[in-house]
């Protein structure tokens, strides 16, 4: 995600849904802040900041 708050505000939104799997922490690198949800189908789904996925996207992509 672009932001620590953009993590905050999916981690919020999941908590009020009740499928917030863990809060948002920072933690080593390379994890850096992370949050997790579960979807409707029981999968994991991770939300993060900090990990050098974002820029390099848009690096490939624009």
């Amino acid at each position: 995600m672009p932001t620590q708050e953009a993590v905050d505000e999916v981690a919020a939104l999941g908590r009020a849904d009740g499928c917030l799997v863990w809060e948002p922490q920072l933690l080593p690198a390379p994890v850096g802040y992370v949050c997790a949800l579960s979807d409707p189908d029981g999968n994991v789904v991770e939300f993060s900041f900090d990990q050098g996925v974002y820029e390099k996207v848009r690096e490939v992509w624009g």
